[in-house]
């Protein structure tokens, strides 16, 4: 069981190292689309990160 657990867990954090990465690059873009236009959704992509 502790092999598997280490498997799943490996397999959670690299996924969510690629998914942090993904959305990382979608905050900085829609953050300067939106900086553009709005401030107020930029601000809150920025607070979330």
């Amino acid at each position: 069981m502790e092999y598997i657990n280490k498997n799943v867990y490996g397999e959670f954090a690299f996924s969510g190292s690629i998914f942090l990465s993904c959305v990382n690059n979608r905050v900085i873009v829609f953050g300067r689309l939106d900086d553009t236009s709005k401030t107020e959704e930029g601000g809150v992509l920025t607070e979330n990160e």
